[in-house]
């Protein structure tokens, strides 16, 4: 992954944290930045405009959804864009799986229909972020993304 994949995947991973335990803040807004971030995540080459404005506008829902933490004397991190050089932590398998997932995850927003679908860009990208996640658990979320995939191919 090149450095400016790199940056909008760590900006996606920070806000779908942000997102978590405020999902009835989530708007239509908030559903097209993590859609768009994601399909242009699937181009070759992303062009600075496009990342810049999409970084924006991420930083923007951010802070709308969890406002306290820009201000706060002591921030925790957890909204933070994630640091990806964690992820050189992961094993092998569990990078692996994580690189299927973010492959999903684009599937989805390529086709993304409705609230339920999107709920799991956030969710998945949320995964993306943890440290201490399970090849099993990812194994199985994986396969819940793949079965919306083929449901929305159907339709």
């Amino acid at each position: 992954m090149n450095e400016k994949k790199g940056q909008l995947l760590s900006a996606l991973i920070g806000l779908a944290r942000a997102s978590e335990n405020n999902e009835c803040k989530l708007t239509e807004d908030t559903d097209r930045i993590v859609t768009d971030s994601l399909v242009t995540l699937a181009e070759e080459d992303i062009n600075t405009r496009v990342l810049e404005y999409l970084l924006l506008n991420i930083k923007k829902e951010k802070k709308r959804l969890v406002p306290d933490c820009f201000n706060c004397s002591s921030p925790c991190g957890r909204t933070k864009d994630y640091d990806l050089s964690l992820m050189k932590k992961d094993g092998d398998i569990i990078r692996k799986l994580k690189t299927e997932l973010i492959s999903s995850l684009i599937q989805i927003a390529k086709n993304s229909s409705g609230r339920k679908s999107t709920s799991y860009l956030y969710k998945g990208l949320y995964y993306m972020g943890l440290t201490d996640v399970t090849k099993g658990f990812l194994t199985y979320f994986i396969d819940e993304v793949k079965a919306i995939i083929a449901l929305s191919s159907q339709s």
